[in-house]
């Protein structure tokens, strides 16, 4: 499952990517007993037998001139050369490390995603039917990540709900986490159904600074804690206000 991380503020992206560096070659690996506990044969098979690296591809989200920017490398983000990105200055970053579950390894199954005013990033693995939009939304690539971040725009509600509502659609709970941001507002879920220690986030706090990320990074000196389960975390992008929903 990919590592991903969200940092708000005074951000500093050198040591944000850095810290992407090290959960993807060297963080948390999906342990023997953790696939026993898998309840997907498939997934089990590829955890199995795929090197335990995040090593198919990443992609960063951020701001310039009041826009996104997203750039994307199939290289693993521990053997690219991402020196363009150390002196950018900016109060929003989005960065996804993959490991590969669902469709092939390319471009278009590279995150973050964009659409309109958002960008999005998943990890976890869905395998049952994602509902959404198929005459409004069509795919650029081949992933359960992309159609289930379209399957949350495809909702005509507030976005926490939408957010709530597209993961009760889901026969069977995902172990899967979803960061989904726009200029004001960034959005956060955990669900887990097997495997809570591989899939939980973290919020570290710092002064005008906040991280989001799949792990603590060592490289930050702030304070980390858990976030929970199973709720809607909304952050003012520019007061980094916490509400859970």
């Amino acid at each position: 499952m990919c590592r991903m991380l969200v940092a708000l503020g005074n951000v500093n992206i050198l040591p944000l990517i850095e810290g992407l560096k090290h959960m993807a070659k060297n963080g948390s690996k999906v342990t023997s007993h953790m696939v026993k506990n898998l309840t997907d044969e498939e997934l089990k098979k590829v955890f199995e037998t795929k090197q335990p690296y995040h090593d198919d591809g990443w992609g960063i989200a951020y701001q310039d001139n009041n826009q996104f920017q997203i750039k994307k490398s199939l290289k693993p983000v521990f053997e690219d050369n991402t020196e363009e990105f150390n002196k950018i200055k900016n109060n929003f970053v989005l960065l996804h490390a993959r490991f590969k579950t669902v469709g092939e390894k390319k471009l278009e199954n590279t995150q973050p995603y964009q659409h309109n005013e958002f960008v999005f990033c998943h990890n976890g693995t869905i395998k049952k039917e994602i509902i959404y939009n198929k005459d409004k939304f069509k795919l650029k690539g081949n992933t359960d990540s992309e159609q289930l971040f379209y399957s949350i725009l495809s909702k005509e509600l507030p976005i926490k709900e939408a957010i709530k509502k597209t993961f009760d659609e889901i026969e069977l709970k995902p172990n899967s986490n979803i960061i989904l941001s726009n200029k004001e507002k960034t959005y956060i879920y955990s669900s887990y159904r097997t495997i809570p220690d591989y899939i939980q986030m973290y919020v570290g706090k710092g002064e005008n600074l906040l991280v989001i990320s799949s792990e603590i990074l060592p490289q930050l000196n702030i304070t980390w804690k858990k976030l929970p389960f199973e709720k809607v975390i909304e952050i003012n992008n520019n007061t980094l206000e916490i509400i859970q929903h």
